[in-house]
């Protein structure tokens, strides 16, 4: 018999996908619009893969030459014709230096505290000093870009201290924005959220529950949000790990 296997890269819920499909014989799909893919299995062979489309897709190959023709020549033809580098590098310690991510050493429960203790520790045992990124929940909620007060009530001493013993600061960010905070009225009051097909206010499932997004599509909402992160730079956070979208 036969049985097939589905991918609709506009209900992935949880997390975020790039519209790209690569072959390993240098050919590759890219959709600016959500695509499913239709993988399909034989008795006693692979089937077809079916692409359906809500939009136009682009098809590339890669190399006429079938020995050219690889996985990488197919990623390569695809990000210049479709996303092509911008030209800058990532600074120079996240490939020369550890990154140290508190997720798994604090999870939803990060305090300046622990912060501090973890990079004194870390360095007492020898390991070199690099880029420190402090996860989910060091704010009050989601779409607050403001420190806890009570998780950490002084971040711009903890960042001193912090490059002090030679670390870069980073902290996680996402578009989400918990229902009902100050933020939320805020965006919501000058139309920078998500709206549904209903003209209301989107309020989206995702890992950590129910929130509604950040319209980064308007050049307003985008000045706002970039605005409250030159707060954080301005207090010692050297970068942000953007997540979930």
């Amino acid at each position: 018999g036969k049985s097939s296997w589905r991918l609709d890269l506009a209900n992935t819920l949880y997390n975020q996908v790039n519209p790209v499909l690569l072959s390993t014989k240098g050919r590759y799909i890219w959709a600016e619009s959500p695509y499913t893919t239709v993988y399909s299995q034989g008795t006693n062979s692979t089937g077809p893969v079916v692409i359906e489309s809500r939009g136009d897709v682009s098809i590339g190959n890669s190399s006429d030459i079938p020995t050219e023709a690889t996985l990488r020549s197919a990623f390569l033809k695809a990000s210049r014709n479709h996303f092509p580098p911008s030209g800058k590098a990532p600074e120079d310690l996240l490939f020369t230096a550890p990154q140290y991510n508190l997720w798994i050493q604090c999870l939803y429960n990060p305090t300046q505290e622990k912060v501090l203790d973890y990079a004194a520790r870390a360095v007492e045992n020898g390991f070199p000093p690099g880029v420190i990124m402090i996860d989910t929940n060091w704010a009050e909620y989601y779409g607050s870009l403001d420190f806890h007060p009570a998780r950490f009530p002084s971040p711009r001493s903890m960042c001193d201290k912090l490059h002090q013993l030679g670390f870069k600061v980073m902290v996680w960010v996402v578009p989400f924005v918990s229902p009902d905070s100050n933020i939320f009225r805020e965006a919501r009051k000058k139309g920078y959220l998500l709206r549904n097909i209903n003209n209301l206010t989107a309020i989206s499932e995702w890992w950590d529950g129910y929130s509604a997004l950040v319209d980064f599509s308007q050049p307003e909402a985008n000045e706002w949000f970039h605005a409250r992160l030159r707060k954080l730079i301005d207090i010692g956070i050297d970068g942000f790990k953007f997540d979930g979208g």
